[in-house]
């Protein structure tokens, strides 16, 4: 972690942990071949054989999917990561977040008051940084430009039981209690507690 003083304003800067926007590119294209070539054999299959079952159907189509979804998050890791230097993952401030480990690359300043408080959770054996939404609207109003979020929103919503921005703990470079130690010396609250109600808690 590293920290700014600017305009008077201390800024904490987690980064990426090593290694890890390399992995989410190659991880995304290698999975754009394999579905692919999933897509090409049943489209093969489709085409010369009019008695084709509803299985290569089904493979058709799971190729279709995966070709669109992880081709879009290894073009978003491209066009927003790939020989990027700035190594910010996620910038604390008495402003509010930032969170540039999301593929559609960096989000706007989140602040402090759209957000009900923030906490450590864990989701089928992964750790995720989870910050609870008082101020839903605003957020929806953020995230409005990709369906990526907007989709990756609702299935966090429904995971986690309540409407929240979360980032998997893997992206970030230090301890689960070193995060939270930055997001208690920024926000001088600790996790599951409520925030207070202003644009700046400090």
């Amino acid at each position: 972690m590293s920290y700014d003083a600017v305009a008077a304003e201390p800024v904490i800067r987690i980064p990426w942990r090593k290694g890890r926007r390399m992995l989410v590119l190659f991880g995304s294209g290698a999975f754009v071949i394999v579905s692919a070539l999933m897509l090409w054999l049943s489209a093969s299959s489709l085409l010369n054989d009019s008695t084709s079952s509803g299985r290569t159907w089904i493979v058709c189509i799971v190729g279709i999917i995966g070709v669109v979804f992880f081709g879009a998050i290894a073009v978003g890791a491209i066009k927003n990561y790939f020989g990027h230097k700035d190594t910010t993952a996620l910038a604390l401030s008495a402003a509010g977040v930032t969170d540039q480990t999301q593929i559609v690359g960096p989000l706007p300043t989140m602040p402090w008051s759209m957000i009900e408080q923030y906490n450590i959770a864990e989701y089928q054996r992964q750790l995720f940084l989870v910050f609870q939404l008082r101020d839903v609207e605003a957020y929806q109003r953020i995230i409005e430009s990709s369906r990526t979020m907007r989709t990756a929103f609702k299935f966090n919503t429904k995971i986690f039981g309540v409407p929240v921005h979360a980032i998997t703990i893997k992206n970030l470079q230090g301890s689960p209690e070193d995060i939270i130690g930055a997001l208690y010396q920024v926000t001088n609250v600790p996790p599951g507690h409520p925030l207070a109600r202003t644009d700046q808690t400090q």
